[in-house]
């Protein structure tokens, strides 16, 4: 049960990320939830492998900081318009559950005894992730075509910044797509760093 326990701290942690990658890409919540995922993480995992009691008791206190501190994010994300505030009610009742399972397994002293039940929840959290993972990829897919058809206009190739300027987003996430289509050899990059170009395969015929 061990693995089932740390499996599942792991799908949330996922989730958020999927979750915070709607939000603006420089805005500060969006590493702040990450970072609680992770040390969340860090947390169920820390407790598995100690057996101690005194510090599985302080661990779970740490646990509860920790959500209590994700709730209150998730209530300025709530007059916010980057994603539906459901999905951070839907991961903090989830992480409430784990939680609770650390609470059973401290009593009973037996992490076997512990069972983790899908509920409601679950299942509304599954299909919100099946459907955040469905738009991530959607949205990856039109800003590829995007500066697919942007390259095969521009004879002259184009440079990160101006690619990113014409995708109205960060530099950072036009290079990581320029990447993925340069891995699957979609387009062309001549020069180095900075003074890149890219080009479309046949603008450069």
């Amino acid at each position: 049960m061990d693995e089932a326990f740390i499996q599942r701290a792991v799908e949330l942690c996922l989730a958020v990320y999927r979750v915070t990658e709607k939000f603006p890409e420089n805005e500060v919540l969006r590493r702040k939830f990450r970072e609680l995922s992770i040390d969340l993480l860090s947390l169920f995992c820390y407790y598995i492998a100690n057996p101690t009691s005194k510090s599985r008791l302080f661990i779970c206190s740490k646990v509860k900081g920790k959500i209590i501190e994700f709730d209150a994010y998730s209530q300025v994300v709530r007059v916010q318009v980057w994603v539906n505030p459901a999905n951070f009610e839907i991961l903090r009742k989830e992480y409430e559950n784990l939680a609770s399972g650390l609470e059973m397994h401290k009593n009973s002293d037996n992490v076997a005894n512990v069972k983790y039940k899908k509920t409601g929840i679950s299942n509304r959290k599954e299909l919100a992730q099946s459907k955040l993972q469905k738009e991530i990829g959607e949205r990856s897919h039109e800003r590829q075509d995007f500066i697919l058809k942007l390259l095969e206009r521009k004879k002259g190739g184009a440079s990160n910044t101006e690619i990113a300027k014409s995708m109205k987003t960060s530099k950072k996430t036009a290079e990581r797509h320029l990447k993925y289509l340069l891995e699957k050899g979609a387009i062309i990059k001549e020069g180095r760093t900075r003074n890149a170009r890219f080009f479309g395969k046949k603008s450069r015929k």
